[in-house]
């Protein structure tokens, strides 16, 4: 049987055939539904606990592992504007650090995918989670396009009760209003994250991130994605 976390989301065992994690914010709710998409046949997938816990666990069991990866601004920035009743930056700046020296050690086990190649190139993820593994996962196929996976990020957000507009904020369908009041809450994070205290912790965060970043098979083509 398959073991359930909170909301559903699944923790690894014996019978898992794939673990896609990350901390969140990170693309993993994107990642789920393109590879969902891409599938013709049911996939047990573990994902979306957000701890580094599974992801030792998966390489334990010998599993396929995917695991996002994300710059600590970006991603903490994103998590405190989801959740600003639970999260504020000190919190998820420590939290982005205890998971990312949790997966350190077993870095050169695992899929490691940055956030931007995963979710602008997501089949160049899926091929090199194959060519490590020597799974044969079906990619992405090209009359499925973003919007698409976009809409079922937003129907899986609302199932997991996980958003409270019924969108994203960054959905393509999301409203004009909610776009513009989450890049506004963006500037007023980053501001934040220069002030001494929080700028120390982000350092640390980013030292790891830039540890991690070359153990992925795929940093060269991010960096391409970038330039």
């Amino acid at each position: 049987m398959t073991k359930l976390g909170k909301n559903g989301f699944r923790v690894v065992t014996p019978d898992t055939d794939l673990v896609i994690e990350g901390f969140p914010r990170s693309g993993n709710s994107y990642v789920e539904a393109a590879f969902r998409a891409s599938q013709k046949t049911d996939i047990r997938l573990a994902h979306h606990t957000h701890a580094a816990a599974n992801v030792l666990r998966a390489v334990q069991l010998d599993k396929p592992c995917y695991v996002l990866i994300r710059s600590p601004e970006d991603a903490c920035i994103s998590l405190v504007i989801q959740e600003p009743s639970v999260q504020d930056l000190e919190l998820a700046l420590s939290e982005y650090e205890r998971f990312h020296r949790g997966i350190s050690c077993v870095a050169d086990q695992i899929c490691l995918v940055p956030f931007e190649i995963a979710t602008q190139n997501f089949n160049a993820g899926i091929g090199h989670l194959n060519a490590r593994y020597g799974t044969r996962f079906a990619l992405l196929s090209e009359d499925i396009d973003r919007n698409r996976i976009m809409a079922q990020v937003d129907a899986i957000s609302r199932q997991r009760n996980t958003v409270k507009d019924g969108v994203e904020p960054y959905s393509p369908y999301a409203t004009d209003d909610v776009r513009q009041a989450r890049k506004a809450e963006q500037e007023r994070l980053k501001n934040r994250l220069q002030e001494p205290a929080l700028a120390k912790r982000l350092d640390r965060c980013t030292a790891i991130y830039r540890q991690l970043l070359p153990k992925s098979g795929l940093y060269e083509l991010m960096q391409d994605t970038a330039a």
